[in-house]
């Protein structure tokens, strides 16, 4: 799909909080989103899960594979129904560029997660805080299945995929995990 075409859907997304299906980045599977905001560069969106939002996404506008296309009317008549739709707010996230993105999220030291994907690991999956930010990579410290804390991992933005945040499982997970200034065994 052309690059226009996406944008124009994006907009349209927007102004109407309108429902698209999209494949983002490398993930096999499709996102379903409501953009609250976008430049030139990024979307930050709503996560609609079956007539639910689910936290938000920010993802770079390039990496979107391919769009699926929009719910159908039905579909956004119930979640105007639900009262999903009103609810919406649009959280304080500086767009300008990655660096400005990860910067927000480390000053309020929220708990993000990250899908990442690089040629050499393939698609993997991080979920943690930010420590440190550079021009070209994030330093993220991430907890595993079992809530241990590991040291930083240096994370280039290129292999950013999609950020998520303020999303049930990292929401609730976050409050099991053990304080990650304890070392680990």
């Amino acid at each position: 799909m052309k690059m226009k075409k996406i944008e124009k859907l994006l907009d349209e997304s927007k102004k109407n909080r309108s429902v698209i299906s999209a494949y983002i980045g490398n993930d096999k599977s499709y996102y379903n989103f409501i953009v609250l905001d976008r430049n030139e560069e990024f979307v930050l969106a709503a996560k609609d899960m079956d007539f639910q939002v689910d936290g938000y996404l920010i993802f770079e506008i390039r990496k979107i594979r391919k769009v699926i296309g929009a719910k159908s009317t039905k579909y956004e008549q119930i979640m105007q129904a639900e009262g999903v739709l009103a609810a919406l707010s649009v959280p304080k996230v500086n767009l300008k560029s990655y660096a400005s993105i990860f910067k927000t999220f480390r000053k309020s030291d929220r708990l993000i997660s990250m899908d990442v994907y690089s040629d050499k690991y393939g698609h993997y999956y991080y979920i943690g805080n930010v420590e440190k930010v550079n021009d070209k990579s994030v330093f993220f410290s991430f907890f595993d299945a079992d809530g241990e804390w590991y040291s930083p991992e240096k994370i280039k933005y290129k292999e950013v995929d999609v950020i998520h945040f303020a999303d049930r499982y990292a929401e609730v997970f976050s409050k099991y995990v053990t304080d990650r200034n304890d070392k680990r065994a």
